[in-house]
This record gives structure tokens, C-alpha cells and sequence, in this order.
């Protein structure tokens, strides 16, 4: 009796370990399963390989994060060729063009602020963005003897000028929607594409002010405005590669095709008499494609127990805009042949970006 209930209570104690042996195979396919589906996946044609790492910052779940930038930006445009100077001596008659007289834009400071979202699916990011820079420049030549200018802004320019002035406003803002996602193609390099739509808003103002001793003394001015709206869809990429200390490299480059409107306006007035010479509209609508690139260096660590994260790159950016100067062109002696410039907008400098996660 004593041997049958030691039996009994040897079985009853074994009945557990053994269901626990059982189960074990079982939970430890389930774990593995689960540490597979991390670190690979199956494509739509069934196929299994590796999956990408996201290479967003480590916070838990879905997070926000804050952007903003100081530009140190300089602009370049064509046609901004103000007047021509002209030469009548004993050695050069007729008279004839040796130089111009152009506008430089000065480098101007600007911003760039925006707001993003990594979503806990797949860290998918989803990013808004809004630039705003400004420049303008001023000019003035005077001449006296037997030289003398022609101005350019104003038609017909047959004119001859004993001084000529001139100013350029640049305003531009653009406001970008993207979605993209960060992952890495390697343990030391990652990459983020990223597509969307970009709208822009690229306002020009010029004046200009010229004394004409010939054909008749008198002063002119003429006022133009060259105001472009618009938009279109983006994309582009941008590549990092993690050195050491928090450390990275940092490239991207990306581009976009605006389909646009160009408000355009000429006006022209003689001051002496108070008349209206010319005043006529030029609007236009045409695609306006861009692109833009960034090289640099950064740096970026996580904050408080991984729970937010800092990042700061120093960057050359560039930008070039097509087609931006739609300005008549009276380079021709008849008014009626006046061509549009059609001349491109460049803008490139340093860009200093701090981005927030939280």
C-alpha cells in the first residue's frame, strides 16, 4: 500500500514538469517566430528576405518632432542687368557699349520651420515644412562727358542717361508636405526617400529711376513686378553614414516640377510731366521644375533615458529654380520685339538644422 501511494504521489508530481515539456517546444517556436518577423519579411510575391532597420530615432510607439533651421542664403539671377555704359570719344565714334551696370543681391538671413510624425507602422515619417527668405539689393551709376548710360528697364532704350538707379525685391516662401521613411541599407548607412507636394510663392519687385538728357531732359521711372504661385508634386532622398561620438555624414537631394502662374506687370511714368508712357500686363502660365541638394555634418544623441531626441547638421544647401525671371527684355531698339527674360533663380548658402523628437 505504502509502495502504490509513493507511485501515485511520483506520477502526480511528474504530471506537471512533463506538461511544462510539452508546452516548451511550443512557446519557444512562438518566440522565435516573433524575433523572425523582426528582422525579416515576406514580399507581395511571397518572397522572404531581410527587412530594413528603421534608422528613426529609438522612442517607443508613434512620437512627433520639430525642425527648424537658420539659412545664411545668397541669391543669383539672370537679367538683372540694370544699364549699359556707353562710350563716344575721338577713339571710339560712333559710340559703342563697353560695360553694364548690374544688381548683386547681398546674402540675407532667413528661416525654416516645420513639424513631423513617426508613425509606430513600419516608422513611416510624415513631414510639413515652411521656408522664408528675402533679399534685395540697390544700385546707382552716374556718368558725365562724353559717356553715358542706357537703361534697360525702361522702353524703348534708346535713351541716354547721366544717371541711372535701381532696386530688386526677392520674397520667397514654400511650404512642403512629404512622406517618406528612414531605414538602413547597412549597420553604417541609411537612407530615406521620401515624395510629396510642394507649393511655392516667388514674389520679384523692380525699380528704376534714370535722368535723360537725350533726346529730351526729363526724368523717367518704371516699376515692374514678376509674382509666381505654384504647384506640384516632389521627391527625392536623403543619405546618412554614422561615424563615431554621435557623429554622421549627411547628403540628400531632391527636386520638383511646379506647374505655375507668373503675374507680371510693366509700368512706366515721366516724372517732368507726370505722364503714363507704358503700363501693360504680361501674366503667363508655365511649369516651373526646381531641384535642391544638401551635403554636411551632424550630430545627434538621445535624451533623458532614450525618451527624446536631439539632432544638429550643418549644411551647404543649394537651390535652382528654372524660368523664374519673366521681366520684359527690351534689349531690341523696336518696342514691339521686346522678349520675356526667361532668366533661372539660384539660391545657395549654409543651412543650420535642429530637429526635436519628443
Amino acid at each position: 500500500m505504502k509502495k502504490e501511494f509513493a507511485l501515485s504521489t511520483v506520477v502526480l508530481m511528474t504530471l506537471p514538469a512533463m506538461a511544462a515539456w510539452a508546452v516548451e517546444p511550443d512557446s519557444r517556436v512562438t518566440v522565435l517566430e516573433s524575433q523572425m518577423n523582426e528582422i525579416s519579411m515576406r514580399t507581395a510575391h511571397g518572397n522572404i528576405g531581410a527587412k530594413t532597420a528603421s534608422a528613426s530615432p529609438q522612442i517607443q510607439g508613434e512620437y512627433w518632432y520639430f525642425t527648424g533651421d537658420m539659412l545664411w542664403w545668397h541669391a543669383d539671377e539672370g537679367g538683372m542687368d540694370y544699364a549699359e555704359l556707353w562710350e563716344n570719344t575721338p577713339t571710339r565714334a560712333p559710340a559703342v557699349a563697353v560695360d553694364n551696370r548690374r544688381l548683386n543681391f547681398k546674402w540675407d538671413y532667413g528661416f525654416r520651420a516645420g513639424i513631423g510624425k513617426i508613425f509606430a507602422h513600419d516608422k513611416w515619417d510624415l513631414q510639413l515644412n515652411f521656408t522664408w527668405f528675402r533679399a534685395e539689393n540697390s544700385s546707382a551709376s552716374s556718368l558725365h562727358g562724353q559717356s553715358f548710360l542706357v537703361p534697360l528697364f525702361i522702353a524703348p532704350n534708346f535713351f541716354n542717361a547721366s544717371q541711372v538707379k535701381a532696386h530688386w525685391n526677392l520674397h520667397f516662401y514654400t511650404l512642403d508636405l512629404t512622406l517618406g521613411r528612414n531605414f538602413f541599407v547597412s549597420p553604417k548607412l541609411s537612407f530615406h526617400p521620401y515624395a510629396g507636394v510642394k507649393t511655392a510663392w516667388i514674389d520679384q519687385s523692380a525699380r528704376s529711376s534714370a535722368k535723360i538728357f537725350s533726346p529730351a531732359a526729363s526724368r523717367l521711372k518704371s516699376k515692374d513686378r514678376n509674382d509666381f504661385w505654384g504647384i506640384g508634386p516632389s521627391a527625392g532622398f536623403e543619405g546618412r553614414w554614422f561615424l563615431d561620438y554621435g557623429l554622421h555624414l549627411i547628403g540628400s537631394a531632391g527636386g520638383a516640377i511646379l506647374w505655375g502662374d507668373f503675374d507680371v506687370r510693366h509700368k512706366e511714368k515721366n516724372v517732368s510731366t507726370g505722364g503714363v508712357i507704358n503700363d501693360f500686363d504680361l501674366d503667363l502660365h508655365q511649369v516651373s521644375p526646381m531641384v535642391q541638394t544638401q551635403i554636411g555634418i551632424g550630430y545627434e544623441t538621445n535624451l533623458y533615458h532614450n525618451s527624446y531626441h536631439l539632432c544638429v547638421n550643418v549644411l551647404y544647401e543649394n537651390q535652382y529654380w528654372w524660368g523664374q525671371n519673366q521681366m520684359p527684355n527690351f534689349s531690341s531698339f523696336l518696342f514691339e520685339r521686346f522678349r520675356r527674360f526667361n532668366e533661372d533663380l539660384s539660391l545657395q548658402g549654409i543651412t543650420v538644422d535642429v530637429r526635436f523628437d519628443f
